[in-house]
């Protein structure tokens, strides 16, 4: 009895606007509601208590205040009138709906309360999910796609997507923040002297030979350095040539087969690894000396934490130069007869359809 007691001044307590607006705002519309139980008595619409207090003559009609004093002890009349277990089942669904809605909220706010500094200071929306390091960078630069570093030149160099015209970024086709087989960045001396780092193949094998991209979510992918080689980016310096260095995206497996031909013989030293179709590849590029409109190319692949730096290297002996070299040297080209090589890539995820590159 004194069970029943409190649960009648619980349900005394609970305002039929504030219910019924739940129901009309879908916030228990997935649960089954234990007033329509198949063998629950059948509950009248609070209109249809109205109605038949309008129809009794022997009575006064109901003002307003009345009416809403009468839906709602009719509402808890009938709610007294369902076994206890069913009424302890829908206040249960209630308040979990309405603690998961203010789990939720509280939720969401502490994902994104840490944006609202930014957001106030640079004027802009950022990045659901951006890492907070990035935020400032990115407040200065939209265009932002992470961070780069490389161990062996003690660099830490933030990058742009290729629409942006400043250096450093990344080489127009690459994606970055995709999973792309082949992905391409575009730097200068002066953000990483590549060249004095990877060119000698004696110094190679002492280097780390790490290099990690961060993207703006703070996802890091880390690199392991394979060999480097010289491109021009003149045509005329090859016979109207250009070997695509900066490649993008994922090459047919044909043209794979194709590429480690040619990239093995470019490579100024072999560390002995094999190629395969299933890696993916980061290449790095910066301006050289070596020879007008030259640059030299870092060749990466992507690796597990912890792996082993190459502690022995070939040095080619035949390394296949651009055409001038040649000239300017007064050497005969070994390789003045071999085809010019483009890349076929795949221009659909499902890896269906094929373009070249040329």
């Amino acid at each position: 009895m004194k069970d029943e007691n409190k649960l009648d001044k619980t349900l005394q307590d609970i305002e039929i606007e504030e219910l019924l607006d739940s129901v009309k705002n879908g916030k228990v519309s997935s649960f089954q509601n234990p007033l329509q139980a198949e063998n629950s008595p059948v509950i009248k619409k609070p209109e249809e208590h109205i109605e038949e207090k309008e129809n009794n003559n022997d009575e006064a009609p109901v003002s307003k205040k009345k009416e809403k004093s009468v839906k709602t002890g009719g509402f808890a009349k009938k709610i007294r009138a369902l076994p206890k277990s069913a009424v302890i089942a829908f206040l249960a669904v209630v308040l979990f709906v309405v603690a998961a809605i203010v789990t939720l909220s509280v939720v969401h706010h502490s994902r994104t309360a840490y944006l609202k500094p930014y957001e106030s200071t640079y004027g802009i929306e950022f990045p659901k999910g951006i890492a907070e390091e990035f935020c400032d960078e990115y407040g200065r630069n939209q265009n932002l796609e992470g961070r780069l570093t490389i161990t062996d030149t003690d660099s830490e160099i933030m990058v742009s997507n290729s629409i942006e015209v400043i250096i450093p970024h990344a080489d127009i086709g690459t994606e970055l923040l995709s999973q792309q087989q082949f992905k391409s960045i575009h730097l200068d001396k002066k953000y990483a002297d590549l060249e004095s780092a990877f060119a000698d193949s004696t110094k190679f094998t002492g280097l780390t030979q790490e290099v990690k991209f961060t993207d703006i979510y703070g996802n890091t992918s880390v690199y392991q350095v394979l060999g480097a080689y010289y491109v021009t980016t003149r045509p005329q310096d090859d016979k109207d040539y250009l070997f695509m260095y900066n490649l993008y995206g994922d090459l047919t497996e044909d043209s794979f087969d194709d590429y480690k031909d040619r990239i093995n013989s470019r490579l100024l030293y072999r560390t002995g690894y094999n190629l395969s179709y299933f890696d993916k590849f980061l290449t790095l590029s910066v301006e050289s000396d070596f020879m007008t409109g030259f640059r030299f190319v870092v060749l990466c692949r992507q690796v597990e934490d912890g792996f082993s730096p190459f502690t022995e290297v070939e040095v080619n002996k035949k390394v296949h130069y651009p055409q001038v070299w040649y000239d300017v040297n007064k050497k005969e080209n070994p390789y003045r007869f071999a085809a010019k090589w483009y890349p076929e890539i795949y221009t659909d995820a499902e890896h269906k359809t094929v373009m070249s590159l040329k």
